[in-house]
């Protein structure tokens, strides 16, 4: 994957593995976004912290939200061709309760 010149890659993996695709790539340089937890244990964490200051490639962390019955519906109607071609999505995500509604 190195060799497609990445401008930056998703660790989506199950939370037992999100370490090694991050370390990999961030210390090739790439930029990592990584779905929450960032890791399942503080010295993974920390790894990962560390290379990402060592190698100054950029590192995210946060919710995908692939698997919320909403999003997965909207992803049958874009598979299904039930709106047309997508050429363009905006998302407006409100957080005015703690973001517990998210859950």
């Amino acid at each position: 994957m190195l060799a497609d010149d990445l401008d930056a890659v998703f660790v989506l993996t199950p939370d037992d593995a999100h370490t090694e695709p991050a370390l990999f790539f961030l210390q090739a340089g790439v930029a990592v976004f990584v779905e929450k937890p960032l890791a399942v244990d503080l010295t993974d964490c920390d790894r990962v912290l560390d290379t990402a200051a060592r190698s100054r490639a950029r590192l995210r962390v946060g919710h995908n939200l692939r698997h919320p019955p909403v999003l997965r519906r909207m992803r049958r109607l874009v598979d299904d061709g039930a709106i047309g071609r997508v050429r363009a999505v905006w998302c407006r995500h409100f957080v005015g309760h703690g973001g517990d509604h998210s859950f």
